[in-house]
């Protein structure tokens, strides 16, 4: 039986830093927190631009193919269904795809900056937008902003979160 000694680091001494740890030394070194901060909100900016442009897309492509579906001269009952059936799918996947309960977007990130929690989870950066897909793809009465606001302030929670930056 072979046992290896692995090599110890002193107590005195660290590690070699991380990725995240020379990142900042890097970002530091060559731009001010300033133009970092300035950068970084074009970035959310854009990442926020094309959530709204892909929420569009999606909603658009169910409507055309459900709604082109049930289409039928005159009166059909058929419509009054297809919202009932978005909404039932919405919820379905909070509840048992998601597991979490991401209505009241904006409120809930309105009563976070309020409490200067700051922070918002990782899975809100796509979780509305499939969620106002399915109400909004299939004729429900919502509207897009709420969901394109919580996505814009999770993407910017998480690029400061990953780039060490502070409230």
């Amino acid at each position: 039986m072979n046992t290896e000694s692995r090599e110890q680091v002193p107590s005195g001494e660290s590690k070699r830093p991380g990725r995240a740890e020379r990142f900042a030394a890097a970002r530091s070194k060559y731009m001010t927190d300033r133009t970092f901060v300035m950068l970084l909100s074009v970035v959310v900016g854009l990442l926020a631009g094309l959530g709204a442009y892909v929420l569009k897309l999606m909603v658009g492509y169910i409507a055309d193919h459900i709604v082109g579906t049930v289409s039928q001269p005159g009166f059909s009952r058929l419509y009054l269904l297809v919202p009932v059936t978005g909404i039932m799918l919405t919820v379905i996947y909070q509840h048992y795809i998601l597991g979490k309960n991401i209505e009241h977007g904006v409120k809930r990130m309105l009563s976070k900056i309020a409490k200067r929690d700051y922070r918002l989870d990782g899975d809100i950066t796509y979780a509305p937008l499939l969620a106002s897909t399915l109400t909004l793809g299939f004729g429900g009465s919502a509207g897009g902003e709420g969901p394109i606001a919580y996505v814009g302030g999770a993407i910017g929670s998480n690029l400061a979160g990953l780039s060490r930056l502070r409230p």
